[in-house]
């Protein structure tokens, strides 16, 4: 058996999966869907938005209610030098409104037996309880309860960041499959070209052989022919290696089994390039990831700044309480059962003189504040030189598109012209051959060129936003 025969056997038999593998049509957006889906970082980035959303919750409760409870029982000495037994239960109840105020509720019981009285007139053992409801206003710090305001709104702006991080990274993961789905696509392309032109090379040397039994061509055009037919083979071949690399690839990113075929499907038509540059990027900035993440930033850098400075002030608060006592027992004098009304209204200053710390915090805050302010022009004009960029691109793209459908029609009507003389015996083999191959860079220059510009639509509709409108990615909020 001959090498020739043994290499024919072997790429038949590599070809058989090939051939027997389901093959389908997918666009661009399709091909991202199964990536992201399977793409485990994303799942991560979903996670870390549903944590930062717990934050919200957590600032949330500082709201809510508080109980504090004690209790005990002692043998104790009193200030009269008599040994008494004491137990006693406290219970209380507070909370903080959203106005920074507090409210609370407390209660207290106590028992107490002493040896011996002091005052016949004194229950021994006496019962005695206390309930107060107390009110506190903070005048200075806390005022308006920015702790609670501001660690809310942080909470909500760190959601944001989280947010807008999944999608930077959900844009990052569709500008690596652009790369890969468009040059696959751009492969597909050549080789479909390429497959034309060894058809049109075979029938040429079919159409010079025939020529030849009738004595109307001579062996010098055969072999012409016969070195199109292989020339064409051999690039045909070659474009069938690497796309087979590109598929490989492409399905290993989608969790596809390695042997899956699709074609690739593009677009060259899009609604965005209607609109105006200014247009685009006002559109684009409510949806651009970087954009939103340094908002955010900013966000949570106001909040930490007023609230260092709430901290930075002294602390004065109000507090008003009322509420009642009694006491009863037996005592020498007889039973003893007494009730009373009880209130206060005070003030509690507190200053720390040193704010040194605190003034540190506030110049952080202030600092990362720049930053932020800093990131988001910097991301603004990122944004619009990029869709300015792609923009140009397409409308370059489009113009040399067009021109090149022209130059087309001319190399086919040239073709078909050439066609006709030598068919006549009024043109030389070599001069068809150079038609042909002036036919093939033709249509293999629009095919490239629509690919080029379906890749840069896309990349347009990924940095405006609108590319995920349709898809179907799961939820990041």
């Amino acid at each position: 058996m001959s090498a020739r025969s043994v290499m024919g056997g072997l790429v038949l038999l590599l070809s058989l999966p090939v051939a027997q593998a389901e093959e389908q049509t997918l666009g661009f957006e399709r091909v991202v869907e199964k990536i992201l889906g399977h793409y485990p970082s994303l799942e991560v980035a979903r996670l870390q938005v549903q944590r930062s959303r717990e934050e919200i919750a957590r600032v949330e409760s500082q709201l809510g209610w508080e109980m504090a409870s004690d209790g005990g029982v002692s043998h104790d000495v009193s200030v009269f030098g008599t040994p008494t037994d004491r137990a006693d239960v406290n219970l209380s109840l507070e909370r903080q409104l959203e106005s920074g105020h507090r409210v609370g509720v407390s209660g207290n019981y106590t028992y107490e037996d002493s040896a011996f009285t002091v005052n016949p007139e004194f229950p021994n053992p006496s019962h005695s309880t206390q309930l107060d409801l107390n009110y506190r206003i903070p005048l200075k710090q806390g005022e308006d309860n920015p702790a609670y305001t501001e660690s809310l709104a942080g909470a909500a702006a760190g959601v944001e960041a989280e947010r807008a991080a999944a999608q930077a990274l959900r844009n990052d993961i569709a500008n690596q499959a652009l790369d890969l789905f468009y040059a696959k696509a751009l492969s597909e392309a050549r080789l479909n070209s390429a497959r034309e032109a060894l058809n049109n090379a075979r029938r040429l040397q079919e159409y010079i052989a025939d020529r030849r039994e009738l004595g109307l061509a001579e062996e010098k055009d055969s072999l012409q022919a016969e070195a199109q037919v292989r020339a064409q083979q051999t690039a045909l071949e070659q474009l069938e290696m690497g796309l087979e690399q590109q598929q490989i690839a492409l399905n290993r990113l989608m969790g596809e089994p390695w042997q899956r075929r699709y074609r690739s499907v593009v677009q060259v038509q899009s609604q965005l390039i209607e609109q105006r540059v200014e247009a685009l990027v006002d559109q684009a900035e409510a949806r651009y990831p970087p954009l939103q993440q340094n908002r955010a930033r900013l966000e949570v850098t106001e909040t930490v700044l007023h609230r260092s400075r709430d901290q930075r002030k002294d602390q004065l608060d109000l507090i008003f309480s009322v509420g009642s006592r009694t006491r009863s027992g037996d005592a020498t004098t007889g039973s003893v059962n007494e009730q009373d009304m009880a209130g206060q209204i005070r003030f509690e200053y507190r200053e720390s003189l040193n704010k040194q710390g605190l003034d540190a915090e506030v110049r952080q805050a202030q600092l990362d504040r720049t930053i932020a302010i800093q990131e988001i022009r910097r991301a603004r004009d990122e944004l619009t030189y990029g869709v300015a960029s792609l923009v140009q691109e397409i409308n370059a793209a489009r113009r040399a598109l067009d021109s090149s459908r022209r130059r087309l029609q001319s190399e086919q009507d040239k073709y078909r012209e050439a066609m006709q003389r030598y068919r006549q015996g009024r043109e030389q083999t070599d001069r068809l051959i150079q038609f042909d191959n002036e036919l093939n860079d033709a249509r293999l220059t629009v095919a490239e060129l629509e690919v080029e510009l379906a890749r840069r639509l896309s990349a347009l509709r990924i940095l405006h936003g609108s590319f995920w409108a349709t898809l179907d990615t799961g939820e990041l909020r």
